[in-house]
């Protein structure tokens, strides 16, 4: 009983029951500012001249609810939303669509045959929106979860972290047809299943399957085996497990995660590289051709043999079709025109490299020298994710899509820019983030801007300027 009691207190003092209500409605009023600002952007500014693919709607009714759907919600489908929007309803039929991954706009188009009363172009639309919203707001659950019941950080920072979270600059595509709200969401369901669960089995396989299907929402999922292989070097560096199921246990993990992603790759080489006739268009866009099923001659990727070759990590089509239609390669990025872009990451990339310090410098603290290296309740293997995709942007993928991959594929931000916040200041703030407003630490001054970026960025977005 005095345990219990003891418990209680403990649970009370972190407010993991108290506060979910309060997480849900911060996360909630963001979306409606989200959704203020892409509408009024939409109905009063005019929309930037861009070459960018757009989809052609097809509404073919003249309702005033079709027609009212599309005007409120078309600021949500902008740049890669219209590529998505395509997938959902057609698939792939074309070799760039393929830079995209299944998972979300094959759940768009599926649940959008439920909207039956609406032109099937504005149910994908409305589906999509629906969806992505939220998968945020789950998302922003799992981190009050993980942040109470994993960490056990009091209830004000954890409050600070949802704000920043619910308030980050990359918000509008948490909103719109992206898929940062279900990559996040299925992520930040994995990080917490493989803390909580305490059957290590268990934990592993359960983990590695929803690992899975992000790996099928981004490609960057394939990174989230660190998380699992951390969790296992940690027990076995604290000789919890043997190395023999430290290892077997590993590569089974790699195994579940990645199979999906094989299966599909399969698919997309026998649709893709078998012989058909040609049918190739010129893009309305500009963009160039499009090249189609069976066009094996301009199809690099398919396998001189004919036969399924599967790749160790992504599709071998995937890096081929980046470096083609986006420009992804090593310095392919360093140019004179692409400093704006430089410029825009650069707070968020700095500020990964600077919490990361103190993250590293806590653990190497730690006096126990079995886990000197990997404590398992640390922030050690999100600092390290968060500073791999930052070392990336700047090096290899296009460096303006850093800022949202940052933001969706783990806590990091979150968590460790709340903690630096009570760290720094000793003092606990009842009126965040407006206490704020005269403070001028370099840590504020991110926040500053990343305030700045959700309202100016969304904005942007929403007109087809190029905030990607």
């Amino acid at each position: 009983m005095r345990t219990q009691r003891k418990n209680s207190k403990c649970y009370e003092e972190y407010g993991i029951s108290s506060g979910v209500k309060e997480s849900i409605r911060i996360l909630i009023y963001s979306r409606v500012v989200i959704f203020f600002l892409q509408l009024l952007s939409t109905l009063l500014l005019p929309e930037a001249p861009t070459d960018a693919y757009k989809y052609d709607y097809n509404i073919d009714d003249n309702s005033l609810l079709s027609k009212t759907t599309f005007y409120v919600l078309r600021g949500y489908s902008r740049w890669d939303g219209q590529h998505f929007m395509n997938i959902a309803k057609n698939g792939y039929k074309w070799e760039s669509t393929l830079a995209f991954q299944p998972l979300y706009p094959t759940i768009v188009g599926l649940l959008s045959k439920l909207v039956f009363f609406l032109p099937e172009d504005i149910g994908i639309l409305l589906v999509g929106v629906i969806l992505s919203n939220i998968c945020f707001v789950m998302a922003g659950t799992l981190l009050h979860y993980i942040i109470s019941h994993i960490f056990f950080i009091n209830s004000h920072t954890r409050k600070i972290a949802i704000i920043i979270f619910a308030y980050n600059p990359s918000s509008i595509f948490f909103s719109s047809m992206y898929t940062e709200s279900l990559y996040s969401f299925l992520t930040f369901l994995g990080i917490y299943y493989l803390y909580i669960e305490q059957q290590l089995y268990k934990s592993v396989v359960g983990t590695s399957i929803i690992f899975s299907l992000a790996l099928l929402t981004r490609t960057n999922g394939i990174l989230n085996i660190g998380y699992i292989g951390y969790k296992l070097l940690s027990l076995w560096m604290s000789e919890k497990v043997t190395t023999r199921r430290f290892a077997g246990l590993l590569i089974l993990s790699f195994i579940i995660l990645t199979l999906p992603l094989k299966i599909y790759e399969y698919m997309v080489q026998k649709n893709f590289c078998s012989q058909q006739p040609l049918n190739i268009i010129v893009s309305s866009a500009g963009r160039g051709k499009f090249i189609y099923p069976g066009d094996i001659k301009n199809l690099s990727w398919c396998p001189v043999t004919g036969y399924y070759i599967p790749s160790l990590f992504l599709p071998l089509f995937y890096s081929v079709i980046q470096k083609k239609y986006w420009d992804v390669g090593l310095f392919s990025y360093w140019q004179l025109k692409k400093i704006p872009n430089f410029i825009i990451a650069g707070p968020t990339i700095c500020y990964i490299f600077y919490a990361s310090k103190f993250v590293i410098m806590k653990t190497l603290n730690i006096k126990n020298h079995n886990t000197v290296i990997f404590p398992l309740r640390s922030l050690l293997p999100f600092s390290l994710h968060s500073s791999f995709l930052a070392l990336t942007a700047i090096f290899i993928y296009n460096v303006e899509v850093s800022t949202r991959i940052l933001f969706s594929s783990n806590p990091f931000i979150p968590m460790s820019l709340a903690l630096l916040f009570s760290t720094a200041y000793k003092q606990r703030w009842n009126n965040f983030p407006f206490d704020l407003i005269w403070n001028e630490s370099p840590i504020s001054l991110y926040f500053y801007y990343n305030l700045f970026l959700f309202a100016v960025g969304t904005i942007g977005h929403c007109v087809w300027l190029p905030y990607v």
